[in-house]
């Protein structure tokens, strides 16, 4: 049992131009770059060489791997300064509300709560949140003590 590592090239040419090749004259045609005899070897040390080939080559695709990670500059959003600095702005320039006009909002559909004296609409997260009805109960109206209440941990 010998294994040969060739190039195939000069094979396809020569079977181009002469197709009637036969078996038994292919490897006159193929440059030999190495030749493995495995009778040489026991089925043990085969083995062996298999998994070192395998542990190489998996050991070559993890260090690719990192390098991809460690050289692969990630791109920062360049306007996060800018968004950090609007929303500085936007709370001086906040806009006050009547308690009258934020009890108007008590719907499923249209959701305002107060929270240590701001208003918050969460109209689109009361059907996902598992206190979803809860917070309804408290809907247009002050839910600090409802908030702090079940978020110990939290704070705003």
């Amino acid at each position: 049992l010998s294994v040969r590592l060739w190039n195939c090239v000069p094979l396809l040419s020569s079977l181009a131009a002469n197709s009637s090749l036969v078996s038994g004259d292919i490897n006159k045609h193929l440059p030999t770059l190495f030749v493995l005899d495995a009778s040489n070897f026991s089925l043990r040390q085969i083995f062996r060489i298999c998994i070192m080939v395998l542990l190489v080559g998996i050991a070559l695709l993890l260090g690719l791997f990192l390098a991809v990670l460690l050289f692969n500059p990630r791109h920062r959003k360049s306007g996060h300064k800018g968004k950090a600095q609007a929303s500085l702005n936007d709370n001086k320039a906040s806009k006050s509300y009547s308690k009258t006009e934020i009890s108007l909002h008590n719907k499923r559909t249209d959701c305002w709560i107060i929270i240590k004296n701001k208003v918050y609409d969460v109209t689109s997260y009361v059907e996902e949140h598992p206190g979803g009805d809860a917070i309804l109960a408290h809907a247009g109206d002050d839910s600090t003590e409802g908030f702090f209440g079940n978020h110990l941990y939290y704070s705003l």
